[in-house]
């Protein structure tokens, strides 16, 4: 009975041992293998209305900067009225792209204002198709138009010759030629000028001009400051205008 009470607690210890291995692995796995996981988390889903909204705010962005930079119309592909119009593709009813849109016609009929203002014409009209193309309306065009009326031609004698602006202002080569071809008149009629200038140094470098341009030859005349820079040849009419200048 001693020998089987032995084996019986020996019997007990062993099978203690093997339950406590038992209980203890699957512990020892479960760690080992949640340290393996990793959570894949999905990316959030945006709705189509959402995705719009973004894309408007980009959009809106890009066609600021393109204000800002004064790129209009042109490039086609990164100009302001290409980023507000892809607004207004996505909302036809979006207030600031309307904005935009009208902005750049506002921008155009300035520039054009200012080129009127400087005598050029043919750059004024076109800022004012451009201006037409993108939202100002035919009405506006045509007051601005008015307000820089064209001088008719007859009003000008045949004896005097006016210098563009611009071309005076930066010495382009066109009014010096201008200058050179009204001093050989100058000369081969031998008559008296006058030029008006808008400043005492415009009038010594016109006079220089045409002085060159006939060397040996002694041009006879005075210079005036006036707003419309021009040559009176005095002696080829005898025309009020002449008269007055003389």
């Amino acid at each position: 009975s001693r020998l089987f009470a032995v084996t019986l607690l020996g019997l007990s210890i062993v099978a203690c041992s093997e339950l406590s291995k038992k209980t203890s692995e699957p512990k020892e796995a479960v760690n080992a293998e949640a340290a393996n996981i990793t959570v894949e988390r999905s990316a959030p889903v945006i709705s189509l209305d959402e995705q719009r909204k973004i894309d408007i705010v980009n959009l809106l962005i890009k066609g600021q900067q393109a204000l800002e930079s004064n790129r209009l119309l042109l490039p086609k592909n990164n100009s302001a009225y290409r980023w507000y119009s892809d607004v207004l593709a996505l909302d036809q009813h979006h207030v600031e792209a309307h904005w935009g849109i009208r902005e750049i016609g506002r921008i155009y009929l300035r520039w054009a204002e200012s080129a009127f203002r400087a005598g050029r014409r043919k750059k004024a009209q076109i800022m004012l198709d451009r201006a037409l193309l993108v939202s100002v309306s035919p009405k506006s065009v045509k007051i601005l138009k008015e307000r820089y009326p064209v001088v008719a031609a007859k009003v000008q004698a045949n004896n005097v010759y006016r210098l563009k602006t611009t071309d005076l202002s930066n010495k382009e080569s066109d009014v010096i030629a201008q200058l050179a071809m009204l001093a050989r008149e100058a000369q081969t009629l031998d008559s008296r000028l006058v030029i008006v200038a808008r400043n005492d140094a415009e009038g010594r470098w016109i006079y220089k001009q045409m002085r060159q341009a006939v060397a040996g030859y002694r041009l006879r005349g005075n210079i005036k400051i006036g707003s419309v820079p021009k040559v009176v040849l005095i002696d080829k009419l005898n025309t009020p205008i002449a008269a007055k200048l003389e």
